[in-house]
């Protein structure tokens, strides 16, 4: 089973222009890109790709095209070995009358309709007053009981993130997980703390 490592920039790594040739040769990160475009409620593709440095110094840019950038550089790194899709603000539907909407998801195989049926192998939340209490509780059974393998919380405010690993149908927090196995010859490395220390 081969294993991948990447590494990720934090603040500061940001130049105008990251990402726009894969953007403009490559359908899949387009797709990304776009999603990021949507999700954020801006173009921080436009910002990336032609935005000033000044632009770029402020966090409320750069953490989302760092973040952007740093998920569709694993992914699309390892697209042919994974067949995962990095999925942001979809609709996962669990049943008939269960829906939810994660900030972040990571789906392999085959997205069936418009919304993946089955459960994502990893999810991250990120921590909000109005969304604190659905994330810990409500979210955190749910996911474990439908067998989310890796769920990731974030705390931006206190810039940590919660690890926690399915095992045995139940979630054992783990520290600062960096290696994710998504399939049987699927394992990546991703550094989401780097995120959070720039």
């Amino acid at each position: 089973m081969g294993k991948h490592a990447f590494v990720f920039p934090g603040q500061g790594s940001q130049f105008s222009g990251m990402g726009k040739n894969l953007y403009e040769i490559n359908d899949l990160a387009k797709e990304l890109f776009e999603q990021a475009n949507k999700t954020i409620g801006f173009r921080i593709s436009d910002i990336m790709f032609n935005g000033t440095d000044e632009q770029l110094k402020q966090t409320n840019i750069t953490q989302p095209a760092i973040f952007v950038q740093m998920i569709r550089n694993a992914f699309d790194k390892n697209n042919n070995h994974c067949n995962c899709k990095i999925l942001f603000e979809c609709d996962w539907k669990i049943t008939d009358d269960t829906v939810v909407r994660p900030d972040v998801m990571i789906a392999c195989g085959t997205i069936e309709g418009k919304y993946p049926t089955k459960p994502p192998v990893l999810i991250l939340e990120t921590l909000s007053p109005s969304s604190i209490l659905k994330d810990r509780n409500t979210k955190f059974k749910l996911y474990q009981s439908y067998g989310v393998k890796y769920y990731l919380i974030a705390n931006l405010d206190r810039r940590e993130i919660e690890y926690f690993v399915l095992k045995d149908n139940y979630y054992q927090q783990v520290n600062n997980l960096t290696e994710y196995t998504f399939g049987p010859n699927c394992t990546i490395t991703i550094a989401f703390d780097d995120l959070l220390t720039a």
